[in-house]
Formats: structure tokens, sequence, C-alpha cells
């Protein structure tokens, strides 16, 4: 069986997708589920290259991390840039009083897509 992060990271993405054909009505939900997949696929991909994770308190901490082990490894590190596209909407989404609009929802739910697609070559398209 996958890590468990790997696990968290396909149910979040899978929810994610599921609600994304009524993006209007759960904008801040797919918004959400996009950066809590994200972090989930970052910690998995982790996982896979060093056999275990990072565990900063700041997400930004954990994506440089990645960055570097990919840099090692001779990984192409552009996906990490949907990552921390992700992280830095982060407080917006789970932490700010102002509505999830449509077109932010969907602009998360672009880079977590993009960002599963890069974790899931690391992974071995498992």
């Amino acid at each position: 069986m996958a890590d468990p992060f790997e696990h968290r990271a396909r149910q979040l993405i899978d929810a994610m997708k599921l609600l994304e054909d009524d993006l209007s009505s759960y904008a801040s939900a797919v918004a959400l589920l996009a950066v809590h997949s994200a972090i989930a696929w970052n910690d998995a991909v982790q996982i896979r290259l060093t056999g275990k994770r990072a565990k900063y308190r700041d997400h930004r901490q954990s994506a440089n991390h990645t960055r570097r082990i990919c840099g090692s490894h001779g990984i192409d590190v552009n996906g990490i840039n949907h990552f921390e596209a992700l992280l830095r909407s982060k407080n917006a989404v789970a932490y700010d009083e102002s509505l999830i609009l449509e077109p932010a929802a969907d602009k998360a739910r672009t880079h977590a897509l993009r960002f599963e697609t890069w974790a899931l070559r690391i992974l071995g398209g498992q």
C-alpha cells in the first residue's frame, strides 16, 4: 500500500475532483482541498526520495527542502512552482474571512492537478 501521505493526497485530490463540476457552489472547498492535497503530495515525494518527510512548521520551507532533494537526485524541480503557488494562497484559502471566488478556486485546482502530475512522475505513477 502507498505511504499514508500519498494515500491522503489521493483522497484529497479525488474529493477536489468530485466538487470541481460545481465550482461556483464549492469554490472554497475546492481551493482548500487543492492546497492540502499538494501538502500531502509534497510529503509523499519527500518520503519516496529520502525515507522521511521534513516537519517544518512553514510549508514554504518544506517546498524549499523538496527543491533541494530533487535537485540532488537530478529531478526536474519545475513542478514545485505549482506547490509554491498554492502555498502563497494557503492563508487566504484557509483562514481569511473573504469568500473564495470561482476564478481563485479554478487557479488552485489547476496548480494542484499540475503538482499531482509532477509528484506522480516521481512516485512512479502509482
